[in-house]
């Protein structure tokens, strides 16, 4: 059984994801790092040639990948990897997803602080509107976060309930 870390971008799946990896010994992936390896470029340079379609079905790709493995993997989703039903559909037929779930304030301390690193939020004038682009976001894709069997504002909040989880899933 797989463990899916989904949220906004900004949640720290990544970070959570590998610290996670490391504390249980499990594999790592991260599925952005993953597709950027496999094309050779980076997410902005691969919406930016072939749009954000192709980007989401090398996604897809790259989720089903990883939920063919039999060793049970942490995986760090891209934001929008939840968006598509059949990726919610996999992942919860292939194990478990956790949500994290930060507070907008920190959601935009933190990305104000790399704005070129998400290609869909590039151009926010943060000071401006980020907080409220980041709350329509939110509310937008709460619904197809809404599958995740844990949720929390940062790994430290679900790292009790993961851990029985992975206990009683082997």
């Amino acid at each position: 059984m797989h463990l899916f870390f989904i949220g906004l971008p900004g949640a720290g799946k990544s970070t959570a994801a590998k610290a996670l990896a490391e504390a249980w010994g499990w594999p790592l992936c991260d599925l952005d790092a993953w597709i950027e390896e496999d094309a050779g470029c980076s997410i902005a340079e691969l919406i930016e040639a072939d749009g954000l379609e192709a980007f989401r079905a090398r996604e897809r790709t790259a989720l089903k990948g990883v939920c063919a493995h039999s060793v049970p993997h942490v995986v760090a989703c891209g934001g929008g990897t939840p968006l598509d039903l059949r990726n919610r559909e996999l992942m919860q037929s292939a194990g478990a997803a956790v949500w994290l779930d930060p507070p907008v304030l920190e959601l935009v301390e933190r990305l104000r602080q790399a704005p070129n690193a998400r290609p869909l939020l590039a151009g926010i004038q943060w000071e401006k509107e980020g907080v409220d682009r980041i709350e329509a976001l939110r509310l937008e894709r709460s619904p197809a976060y809404a599958f995740a069997a844990f949720r929390g504002a940062d790994l430290e909040a679900v790292y009790d309930a993961l851990s029985a989880w992975a206990l009683s899933s082997r």
